[in-house]
């Protein structure tokens, strides 16, 4: 990385949301825009299998600017 583009570097955060009844997977990756690859890191941060709704969980952890 050139010293311009690190300084433009923005890290980014995990944070933790509740779940509540209704609550979908694809409602949470929306939270994550600009992710790529979005629902898949959703599904790896979460353990949640592909295909497979969000479960009774207490919480989710979905990546933030």
């Amino acid at each position: 990385l050139s010293q311009r583009e690190a300084a433009s570097y923005r890290p980014e955060r995990i944070r933790t949301l509740p779940v509540r009844p209704g609550d979908t997977v694809e409602g949470f990756v929306a939270r994550m825009a600009g992710e790529p690859h979005a629902e898949e890191l959703f599904r790896i941060l979460n353990d949640i299998p592909p295909g497979t709704p969000v479960q009774a969980r207490p919480v989710v952890k979905v990546i933030v600017e």
